[in-house]
């Protein structure tokens, strides 16, 4: 059915019943009963067409949306908003890790576990940077906020439930890069994360063999 017909039928005009009515078929008949809804019809199927071009250009053309997007979505990568989100969730919790480590080791009199506090923090420094230029890739804005973490850890006074607080934190950054990882498109951006995998990895395990058996659980939810 061509669309002109389609449109009139919406708008009430049952061409080929009216055809049949008056006895003659054909593209005359349907033109000639349809001629006085030309206008209207014209309008609507005008209408009808810039609409969908519309809905076309907002799917399509807008920045968040780009064909490269979609081809990352269709593949199984995280899209920009995605990513964005996941960076700055990290980068709040490693700036709550690196303020924690620093102020735990001035508090800190066995220079081993200092030495090893220390060595976390500069890796927490570290992994802040990262995220940040991760962030600015994407042209996002990397958040100036302190995880919630970091008045969660400083409330507790004991150092050795501390430290071990701060390995479940450690342990729960590992679960989200484990998760995050596969989504990464960009090759240098999923270097960098594999490696802040690897060292926090290491760095519970180094943590976990000096901490006192009883303080050394390293699950966070």
């Amino acid at each position: 059915m061509e669309i002109r017909t389609k449109v009139a039928k919406l708008i009430g005009v049952d061409v080929k019943h009216n055809a049949a009515r008056a006895g003659s078929k054909g593209r005359l008949s349907k033109d000639t009963i349809m001629r006085p809804y030309l206008p209207v019809i014209s309008a609507i199927i005008e209408r009808r067409n810039d609409m969908v071009e519309e809905e076309i250009r907002r799917e399509f053309a807008s920045p968040a949306c780009s064909a490269h997007e979609m081809d990352d979505r269709y593949m199984g990568f995280a899209g920009r908003e995605e990513l964005l989100s996941a960076f700055n969730e990290l980068l709040e919790a490693e700036r709550a890790g690196a303020q924690v480590t620093l102020r735990t080791a001035r508090q800190m009199s066995d220079q081993c576990l200092e030495s090893l506090v220390m060595a976390i923090h500069h890796d927490e420094a570290r992994w802040c940077g990262v995220l940040t230029k991760a962030i600015q890739q994407l042209q996002g804005e990397p958040s100036q906020k302190i995880g919630a973490f970091h008045d969660k850890a400083m409330a507790i006074k004991d150092i050795s439930a501390r430290l071990a607080f701060l390995n479940r934190g450690q342990a729960w950054v590992v679960r989200k890069l484990e998760a995050l990882l596969p989504t990464v498109r960009n090759d240098n951006t999923y270097a960098e994360l594999k490696a802040m995998l690897v060292s926090h990895k290491e760095n519970i395990d180094r943590m976990a063999r000096l901490l006192p058996p009883q303080s050394s659980p390293t699950r966070q939810d």
